[in-house]
């Protein structure tokens, strides 16, 4: 059997209109060890045709279809499947450059790092995202006293998303490491990663932009997500377990709380603001009411230090200490009409 340095995953899921610029992109590598898997989620819109006639033309693609469960479950299928001896995840409307797979080859020759960390371009806006994160070689102790608290407190500079990764699949499968749906909790990204920085032996990290992220104005608040709140109590609950079955909790407990209270400022109330015909402003109020108030957030947030934080930040921290509520909730209902205005306006 021929070798396969890298098992390229992508989930499918009604993105007819993308579909084609994904798999072109991932056809144009120039390169023969590397496979493609195509999982149909149980798309409705032609995607399952159109990633039969792909895998029929195409000895490297093989195609997969499934009852929708949704993108973990679709990237687990495909986990399933992989013979490579990497794994890259890719979603079917962003897309990779040609040469992607011959960087991330060069990269890793002669070190074979467990983990490979990556930048990307937004698109359309043609922005070159980076990381935090210098680029070099990071040990295992690198990865547990740096790495990783970084990553958990300032999830969104440092970039946890799975498709800026490469991962070795060994370290996935000796590990058995899977992604938990995104029904569930509120980030399957964040955990997966979480588990897999913390089992990882070595990481490798590079400045190259070699995705394509597909970012569409407004989608990220265009839609109401009535469960939310309930998936981040679930997202930091699971991550206090598997510390703790780690026997790590006592390291990073101060870390996974400030981002949990972070995220129910910043994701949680913006959720809640989302006004349409069946959700009102006041029924987002009295939801973030009861979120402040719960007895999880409570322990969260006497938890946190903000102490070194910018002063207009200590003051959002220190109104959710209070449980003075009302004007962060204001603050984000302003933003989010404004943003949705620009969504009429441009997309």
């Amino acid at each position: 059997m021929q070798y396969l340095q890298f098992s390229i995953i992508v989930p499918i899921y009604n993105v007819k209109e993308y579909l084609n610029r994904c798999i072109e992109s991932l056809l144009s590598q120039n390169r023969d060890d590397y496979e493609i898997i195509l999982v149909d989620d149980g798309s409705t819109d032609g995607c399952s045709e159109m990633a039969d006639l792909f895998a029929e033309k195409n000895p490297v693609i093989s195609c997969i279809h499934k009852e929708n469960g949704g993108l973990s479950s679709a990237r687990n299928k495909g986990l399933e499947f992989a013979k490579g001896e990497y794994i890259l995840f890719v979603d079917s409307d962003d897309w990779i450059e040609n040469n992607a797979l011959s960087v991330l080859a060069d990269s890793i020759k002669g070190v074979k790092p467990d983990v490979v960390k990556f930048s990307y371009t937004r698109m359309p806006q043609g922005i070159k995202k980076v990381s935090t994160v210098a680029p070099g070689i990071y040990s295992k102790e690198d990865i547990h006293n740096v790495l990783l608290p970084l990553a958990i407190e300032k999830t969104n500079n440092f970039i946890f998303s799975a498709w800026s990764y490469l991962y070795k699949r060994e370290l996935l499968k000796a590990k058995s490491l899977v992604f938990v749906s995104e029904r569930l909790i509120g980030s399957e990204d964040y955990l997966f990663n979480t588990e897999v920085f913390f089992n990882a032996n070595n990481m490798l990290v590079i400045d190259d932009a070699l995705y394509f992220y597909n970012y569409r104005l407004g989608s990220l608040t265009g839609r109401y997500r009535p469960d939310l709140i309930t998936q981040y109590q679930n997202l930091v609950k699971e991550l206090c377990l598997f510390f703790k079955n780690s026997n790590a909790f006592d390291k990073y407990e101060k870390y996974i709380y400030k981002s949990y209270v972070w995220r129910c400022y910043s994701t949680c109330i913006a959720n809640e603001m989302i006004i349409t015909k069946d959700h009102s402003f006041w029924k987002g109020l009295y939801n973030c009411k009861r979120l402040f108030s719960s007895r999880q957030f409570r322990k969260a947030i006497k938890r946190v230090d903000y102490s070194n934080e910018p002063r207009m930040i200590q003051l959002r921290y220190k109104l959710m200490k209070a449980n003075i509520i009302f004007p962060l909730v204001y603050i984000q209902y302003k933003s989010t009409k404004r943003i949705q205005k620009e969504k009429c306006i441009y997309g």
